[in-house]
């Protein structure tokens, strides 16, 4: 049977819902295929996407390199045991080390953010000797494994809790250099930390709050951080999912804030939008005696996502992705700037770092199901102006994390569709 003949049409795919897990509204467009920034539903029409699918393919859909990779690791070798590392995985190793001087780093490739940030707290409980305890952001987001999620701000709701995790407010700050006294959130760091040093394994942390409000604590606090995480003998976990692998204009966003952590995490971006994760052991503060646990997952080290990530780390070399990042968010938030002082009764604090950006949406006022509502209207609206974006933190804050090759025209349309949104929505 052709291709052609196979495929469903438009009221086929849409009674095809019926057979979908409702686990979320999935309420917008049926998507047929993409390119570049760029999706396009099964009635042809085209949207901007301005978070790369869920923030992972940065160099675009449809990316005929990546294609081309994925292809030729296919026809030689995808898949081993655990025990086994092939060529790729080796040379991925030794291009991640290289990427993360600082870190003296070794890494093992694994599948998902979760799996990554399960791996990294397995081995912070097991190094500390046995201790059960980790600390984190009280609006941080690290997964929905049951582990993840009991430190991340679902804690709040999901039941049964994870024990002896531990909560602390992240500083409501959303510039990288902000001279805001910052002391309370640091006393009330050292003081969780010192009353339970004895069962704390770990600080978690999203070095920059995405879900939580696209906070972005200053240098300050996680040089003091740091300090007491080494003071109390507690490893420092950065969750570096989202801003990790060039997002926001350096390779791992610890290298802009002067804080090296015990233990890296990063995922979505590195698999160019298949299933990849990373964990990243810092060579200088965990020696190879302290591996005296085995860790083994189906798909750890997997060739084909080795070939991706060196892949991915010699496109970003070769291209000057770094600048390309660092320039074009400037010119970005600027946009976002300006719409912000003429909407400001609906749009407020437009910021970021890279092309890692964000704003709020001005609905104090209302319960959490209300600002939620509010938020998905707001993205719904949109979506009717042919762009796509992402409303998070009960719909205050929207995200803005879109491919790395996005043009200054795809931004100006962006900033049109969305100033058409704002006038809309007041």
């Amino acid at each position: 049977m052709p291709l052609m003949e196979a495929i469903m049409n438009k009221k086929e795919l849409l009674q095809c819902y019926d057979y979908l897990a409702p686990v979320l509204d999935y309420s917008g467009p049926i998507i047929k295929h993409g390119k570049g920034c760029y999706i396009y539903d099964i009635d042809g029409n085209k949207y901007l996407d301005l978070n790369c699918g869920q923030f992972c393919a940065i160099f675009g859909h449809s990316d005929e390199k990546a294609a081309e990779v994925i292809y030729k690791t296919a026809k030689n070798l995808m898949h081993l045991n655990t025990n086994t590392i092939s060529d790729k995985m080796l040379e991925a190793a030794k291009k991640i080390h290289d990427i993360c001087p600082e870190m003296n780093g070794r890494s093992i490739i694994l599948s998902t953010g979760s799996e990554a940030n399960e791996c990294a707290l397995r081995y912070a409980k097991n190094m500390s000797g046995n201790k059960p305890g980790i600390i984190s952001f009280d609006c941080g987001y690290h997964g929905l494994t049951h582990g993840t999620e009991g430190y991340s701000i679902s804690r709040k709701w999901v039941k049964p809790q994870v024990k002896d995790s531990f909560a602390v407010t992240a500083p409501p700050i959303w510039e990288q250099n902000s001279k805001e006294d910052i002391t309370i959130y640091i006393k009330e760091f050292e003081r969780i930390v010192s009353e339970n040093k004895d069962i704390i394994a770990a600080a978690l942390f999203e070095p920059i709050v995405s879900s939580g409000g696209m906070y972005l604590p200053p240098k300050e606090y996680w040089r003091e951080i740091r300090r007491i995480c080494d003071e109390n003998g507690v490893y420092l976990i950065f969750d570096e999912c989202q801003t990790g692998f060039a997002r926001t204009g350096s390779w791992f966003y610890y290298q802009q804030i002067d804080c090296i952590p015990d233990m890296l995490v990063c995922a979505k971006s590195i698999g160019l939008g298949l299933p990849v994760a990373m964990v990243i052991f810092n060579g200088n503060t965990i020696p190879k005696e302290k591996f005296t646990m085995h860790h083994f997952s189906s798909h750890q080290n997997e060739p084909f996502a080795a070939a991706l990530i060196s892949h991915a780390i010699e496109e970003v070399k070769n291209n000057n992705v770094l600048k390309k990042i660092q320039q074009d968010g400037k010119y970005f938030i600027e946009k976002l700037e300006i719409l912000s002082g003429r909407y400001s009764s609906v749009m407020q604090k437009p910021h970021g770092i890279g092309l890692m950006c964000g704003f709020y949406l001005n609905i104090d006022g209302l319960n959490r199901q209300q600002a939620e509502e509010q938020g998905k209207r707001f993205c719904n609206e949109a979506l009717r102006n042919n762009i796509i974006i992402q409303c998070t933190n009960y719909g205050r804050t929207i995200r803005l994390l879109p491919g790395y090759y996005i043009t200054r025209a795809e931004i100006d349309f962006f900033v049109t569709a969305l100033e058409k949104t704002l006038a809309e929505f007041v």
